[in-house]
């Protein structure tokens, strides 16, 4: 099964739990909108819409919004990696050698060092506030 068609099966699905099938020109829609997100990922969240009970003047079948709402909520739930983890991974780079993490962790110790003392030292005088005496 193709993934347009699985996509299509879970709308359709939906469409049926929720007492509303779409028509072919919500299907296109709809279709279009989900093209980015995997199957998988389009399937749960149908079906987990429809599980749910609607609210009051809530519309039948949800919006195409609602549907994509619910696919970033599986995929922060499950972990399921999309297209885009590709873009923050990267492969190039190297780890760091054991003298280079020393070097890295040294700098940081100092830099937070640094910050405790500027913190306990008393403000400069020409910091200090104007109270209109002299």
């Amino acid at each position: 099964m193709s993934e347009n068609s699985r996509k299509l099966n879970a709308l359709v699905r939906l469409g049926i739990a929720r007492q509303a099938p779409p028509d072919e020109a919500t299907q296109q829609v709809y279709l279009e909108e989900l093209q980015h997100w995997p199957s998988d990922i389009v399937e749960i969240a149908c079906q987990k819409i429809a599980r749910l009970g609607r609210a009051e003047f809530e519309p039948a079948y949800p919006t195409v919004g609602r549907i994509i709402s619910d696919c970033r909520d599986v995929v922060r739930q499950q972990g399921i990696i999309t297209d885009t983890s590709r873009l923050l991974t990267r492969p190039d780079i190297e780890p760091l050698t054991r003298d280079e993490a020393r070097t890295w962790i040294g700098r940081f110790k100092a830099s937070v060092q640094q910050r405790r003392k500027r913190e306990t030292e008393p403000a400069p005088s020409w910091l200090a506030p104007d109270t209109g005496k002299e």
